[in-house]
């Protein structure tokens, strides 16, 4: 964690950062991620956010005394979101089923290789290739535009732009290959096959959702003192809050470490004192 991420002031009887791990990364398109940070001290556990947005820059400080800890309750899972997969179904069909009746063959197809090839020349480069090629590829780009695009750096920016494309293309491939294609006499089985293929694109890209789910339990207020949900559909109807939505984003890098580790940081500390302390700091 970067020091200018640390936005919670230290007390001044002896408090002292012990671990902080990265548990949440909310992305949005176009926008920088923002981190969800759960940092312990001797003396308090902290979970803290600091996020730009459209709209201006927010803070979230959520915390509870270290000694009010009541346990510790962690969960991390992949999980799929039917309802998002129904409504984007339905649109799916409904618009390519509109668009390919009105448009020739000729232009459906040229189109749907248009979009899907971007993201697909983007998996190929970073999930197939070896790093030795991708590099050279890199250079290749920034000699062939004469000036460094620095291609790397601006991939992951372009990568949510392109599979969005892909999506588009894909769904108006499968229409078209079944209604319009060899199938097009046989409509509920090119249903289901449609609805099979787009339920396929689904899970490949956008529809398996890592879940990380923390509850820290308190003793006075008899529930729990910090409490992550996870994944929710709500950050993506939510306003544009950027660091209070970081509470239901995606497991960051640390998700795991905390799942495994927080318990026994928590004991150690309690029942060792200084020298549990140093035990978790010289791990890190």
């Amino acid at each position: 964690m970067h020091q200018q991420d640390m936005i919670f002031q230290l007390c001044e009887n002896d408090e002292k950062i012990v671990r902080t791990y990265e548990c949440t990364k909310l992305r949005r398109l176009l926008l920088p991620s923002t981190i969800g940070y759960l940092t312990i001290t001797n003396k308090r556990i902290i979970f803290h956010s600091k996020g730009k947005s459209l709209t201006g820059s927010s803070l979230l400080i959520n915390e509870m005394p270290l000694e009010d800890t009541a346990g510790v309750t962690a969960y991390l899972d992949i999980t799929i979101n039917w309802l998002l997969f129904a409504i984007l179904f339905f649109v799916s069909f409904m618009v390519t089923s509109y668009i390919s009746e009105q448009l020739p063959p000729f232009a459906i197809w040229f189109f749907t290789v248009l979009f899907i090839l971007p993201f697909l020349g983007i998996w190929i480069l970073t999930r197939v290739i070896d790093e030795q090629t991708r590099n050279k590829v890199f250079h290749w780009v920034d000699e062939t535009l004469q000036y460094k695009s620095h291609l790397n750096e601006v991939l992951p920016f372009i990568t949510p732009i392109a599979l969005i494309f892909f999506l588009v293309g894909a769904a108006f491939f499968v229409y078209n290959v079944t209604f319009r294609g060899f199938l097009s006499e046989l409509p509920f089985i090119s249903f289901l096959i449609v609805i099979g293929c787009y339920f396929g694109i689904y899970i490949k890209t956008i529809g398996q959702q890592r879940t990380f789910t923390l509850t820290v339990g308190s003793k006075t207020h008899k529930g729990s003192g910090i409490y992550i949900p996870g994944t929710s559909l709500l950050t993506i109807l939510t306003r544009d809050t950027t660091s209070p939505d970081t509470l239901g984003a995606r497991p960051a890098q640390d998700a795991e470490k905390v799942t495994r580790e927080l318990g026994a940081l928590l004991m150690d500390i309690r029942q060792l004192g200084d020298i549990g302390i140093k035990k978790w700091q010289i791990e890190e």
